[in-house]
């Protein structure tokens, strides 16, 4: 199949198949009609398998491909820039900058979104993640206990670990009050001994603490790696009126991509 439908401009292919950002067109039904070589290398998916399919396809939300790709009757406006969590066909998920622009058919007629994708820099990821932050804070039908589940899923997604806790410790137990688990591994609930994770070290520390690469790390003869082997974490302190509460955690068993420092404005 080629990657483009009938209908679909016959100038897209020269125009855009050796360009190096992932360019797709979808119409009206949000069905994709063109997708160039770059969007396999992004998405995974082979171009023959993108044309024809709808776009939901691509994003992690279905309400992300709705705001990208308006249907008929809804504006459209042109070159504007959206940031949305995209995902690949091995699952795994991205956040993208999209710009988006209309397309006219033969008759001038407006008749669908050409969408130019690439991944979000370190700073547009931030930007999203403190604007979403702030949306969750905002979020006045949001119960309490969703809010922080939300947050944690967030800063999981934001730093690239799939899983992300709020503890409270007392004494020398660790309690799991709130956790963001796709896999349901962890528990909210769960009791551990302080000293067999690795939030010991966070506490011990009064500041945020890290390791991508535990086993080669100066924690290597921890319990918490001796016993489940978390090669990656994240931690910080929490703190209420003054006292330490608990800890904001995400202990992940890979290795992880070593994150730099990002500054809070607020």
């Amino acid at each position: 199949m080629p990657n483009c439908v009938d209908g679909a401009p016959t100038s897209w292919a020269a125009t855009f198949d050796s360009v190096p950002e992932a360019v797709y067109a979808t119409r009206l039904d949000r069905r994709i009609v063109y997708a160039n070589p770059a969007c396999e290398a992004l998405f995974g998916h082979a171009v023959d398998d993108l044309v024809g399919q709808r776009a939901s396809m691509l994003f992690a939300s279905s309400g992300a491909a709705g705001c990208l790709h308006p249907t008929a009757g809804q504006a459209s406006q042109q070159g504007r820039v959206e940031r949305g969590e995209h995902r690949r066909r091995d699952g795994t998920s991205f956040l993208a900058a999209c710009t988006v622009s209309s397309w006219s058919d033969e008759s001038g007629q407006h008749a669908g979104t050409l969408c130019f994708v690439r991944v979000a820099s370190r700073m547009e990821r931030s930007l999203h993640a403190m604007e979403t932050l702030s949306r969750i804070g905002a979020d006045t039908r949001l119960p309490h206990d969703a809010k922080i589940r939300a947050v944690l899923a967030l800063g999981a997604a934001h730093f690239e670990l799939p899983l992300a806790i709020v503890s409270r410790v007392d004494g020398a137990d660790y309690h799991v009050e709130h956790v963001s688990d796709p896999g349901g591994v962890v528990k909210a609930g769960a009791t551990f001994p302080l000293a067999t994770t690795y939030c010991a070290h966070t506490l011990e520390a009064g500041g945020p603490t890290g390791f991508h690469l535990a086993g080669q790390s100066s924690i290597r003869d921890h319990p918490c790696y001796q016993t489940m082997g978390l090669e990656s974490y994240l931690g910080c302190p929490i703190r209420v009126d003054g006292e330490v509460y608990g800890t904001s955690t995400s202990p992940v068993r890979s290795p992880a991509r070593p994150s730099r420092p990002t500054t809070w404005p607020w």
